[in-house]
């Protein structure tokens, strides 16, 4: 039988060439373990805030817009 290990060995074989950088990053990702840094107070109030008080539908855009943003800052 076999192990898990071996299967995805043999998925990431079968990746689409277009599709790599994209798996490799995600991989990348899941290698470095549970994220276990703790967020600021601010962020929590953001959080908070935001399932309290919903907003309608916002632009896919607008939304990476903001995140880079954030990401920038």
């Amino acid at each position: 039988m076999a192990t898990d290990r071996h299967i995805l060995h043999e998925l990431v074989d079968h990746i689409p060439d277009a599709e790599l950088a994209a798996a490799r990053r995600f991989l990348e990702f899941l290698s470095h373990g549970p994220i276990s840094e703790e967020i600021d107070a601010q962020t929590a109030a953001e959080i908070r805030a935001s399932l309290a008080d919903p907003r309608p539908d916002i632009p896919h855009e607008e939304l990476w817009a903001r995140l880079e943003q954030k990401c920038a800052g």
